[in-house]
């Protein structure tokens, strides 16, 4: 059995999207990537090349898609690898592919850009040093906000639990 990790090219897009669309639509439903993000799956060889994929006997067990991109941080413009579409086929869990194409993706967007984001299954991204980062903003309403907001009495307040 041999297993190889390549850069998919631009003959390679039905399979790309069959397997990443079959694998998404397992786990939430009906997928359709090419609908979802038009932009990062487009029938190209320009396209095509930012997928990594873990193949066995010719066939992909694994993919990641590395997005290339630039964030603007106040005068500074950085390089952004954008991780997505991380996938292993149900067939394949548990044989270690993800963690293995995952590890060369790392080193690759380590070498070769200055920041990445990925989301997702935070617990399942730790390995590659993933962590949740930059800022959520919390709304809080309370009987102190109601009454520097001059709203009239009619407004009231119930705790809203989990």
């Amino acid at each position: 059995m041999s297993i190889k990790i390549e850069s998919l090219h631009r003959e390679d897009y039905h399979e790309c999207i069959d397997f990443i669309n079959m694998v998404f639509s397992m786990s939430s439903g009906p997928t359709n990537f090419p609908k979802l993000l038009p932009s990062y799956y487009q029938e190209t060889e320009e396209h095509m090349q930012c997928h990594r994929v873990l193949r066995e006997n010719g066939r992909i067990k694994a993919l990641v898609g590395i997005y290339p991109g630039h964030v603007q941080v106040g005068n500074t413009e950085l390089s952004l690898a954008r991780i997505g579409a991380v996938s292993t086929h149900p067939a394949s869990q548990g044989k270690g592919y993800m963690r293995q194409l995952m590890t060369a993706c790392m080193e690759e967007v380590r070498g070769s850009y200055d920041i990445s984001h990925l989301g997702g299954l935070r617990l399942r991204y730790l390995y590659f040093g993933y962590d949740r980062c930059g800022f959520v903003p919390t709304f809080t309403l309370n009987e102190n906000t109601i009454k520097h907001a001059q709203i009239d009495g009619s407004v009231q307040l119930r705790s809203i639990t989990k």
